[in-house]
């Protein structure tokens, strides 16, 4: 939308279209009527109407100027008063708010223009939103008398409140006071909220790292398994809930039986039957693994690293000697993420494996 501004008619009744090549002398070169408009968003020549008192939101297609296309329009079943709309870095979903008590700020699937679906809500506790702004993997919302919310939106389906500030400390009611606007587009990490009463509240939002999903296969009795994931808790039965109590066990130089799991190490484990198993935490992206001499057990990051990759500083992995066991041992070419493998060392030292 470079060159352009889009900017709601004076009588509510659609918006302009104004050329910005000459910014001294701004020039109207078309306009868009809608049922109603309170608000309006532009990125890469789709603008985001949200509609007022119609209770819908309307998405157009601008790349022809002179020929505005509505790509989909939402109805709201029950909505309140449509305020603003906001879609997601990638254009693939849409968070709308409705600025009226007990109406959620919603987040839209749409991907396809002809079959949009809602497939999240968010509401804070006094139950009022006013405005949605995205960056990234969080929306930042200013929620009237409880302040700013940000939200977690990493899954649209499931937002995720992961941090508050209250710049309106008098109540928290479904009332119209307190912050109208939580701006977030910083470098520096700094969000500014804008009161009704007229303060300005400077915030800092030092954003968690977001976690990911990985899904690894297994088959029915011995596996040999790792750790994909930085997760919260590795013990045994949390990480592999299908898996045999009692049946993990590490080497070095002989077999323990472990409880818990630790990155980069391999373990033997046996599962009742195939299946898979979900893993969610941090990824992995390098790890320095402490070799033995001999044969040892070990696993890999959260991403598959060909064999070849395996950083060696000292030489110490004996060629031809990285295998995986799919029933039968198999010499391995690539880690994957979730798996175990024997792996030979001419000498104690270290290896690293990254991305």
């Amino acid at each position: 939308a470079t060159g352009y501004a889009y900017i709601p008619k004076q009588n509510y009744s659609g918006f302009r279209i104004v050329s910005l090549a000459d910014p001294e002398n701004p020039e109207d070169i078309n306009e868009v009527s809608t049922p109603n408009i309170h608000d309006i968003y532009a990125m890469n020549n789709i603008v985001y109407v949200s509609e007022g008192s119609n209770s819908s939101y309307s998405i157009w297609d601008v790349s022809d100027k002179m020929n505005p296309v509505m790509m989909a329009r939402i109805d709201v079943p029950n909505g309140g008063y449509a305020h603003n709309a906001w879609p997601t870095d990638d254009g693939k979903y849409l968070m709308t708010t409705e600025e009226t008590v007990n109406k959620t700020v919603k987040m839209w699937d749409i991907q396809d223009m002809n079959n949009i679906n809602l497939v999240g809500n968010y509401l804070g506790e006094n139950n009022l939103a006013h405005n949605t702004h995205i960056m990234g993997d969080f929306a930042y919302i200013s929620h009237y008398t409880v302040g700013v919310k940000i939200v977690d939106i990493s899954d649209p389906g499931s937002p995720v409140e992961v941090a508050a500030y209250d710049t309106y400390g008098l109540h928290d009611d479904g009332s119209f006071y307190g912050c109208w606007g939580a701006y977030p587009f910083t470098t520096n990490g700094y969000v500014y909220a804008s009161d009704l009463e007229g303060y300005l509240t400077v915030l800092y939002f030092n954003q968690p790292e977001t976690g990911i999903e990985l899904t690894v296969n297994h088959q029915s009795g011995w596996n040999l398994v790792g750790l994909p994931l930085d997760v919260e808790d590795p013990y045994l039965m949390s990480v592999f809930p299908d898996a045999i109590e009692g049946t993990l066990f590490s080497f070095s130089g002989g077999y323990n039986l472990e409880n818990e799991l630790d990155r980069g190490n391999g373990y033997w484990l046996r599962f009742p039957d195939s299946g898979t198993t979900t893993f969610y935490g941090q990824a992995l992206n390098e790890l320095t693994i402490e070799l033995m001499e001999n044969w040892n057990l070990i696993s890999g990051i959260s991403s598959s690293v060909p064999a070849a990759s395996i950083q060696d500083p000292d030489g110490l992995i004996i060629p031809g000697t990285l295998y995986e066991f799919t029933g039968d041992y198999v010499q391995a070419e690539i880690l994957e993420p979730g798996k175990g493998y024997w792996i030979r060392s001419s000498g104690p030292g270290e290896i690293i494996i990254s991305e």
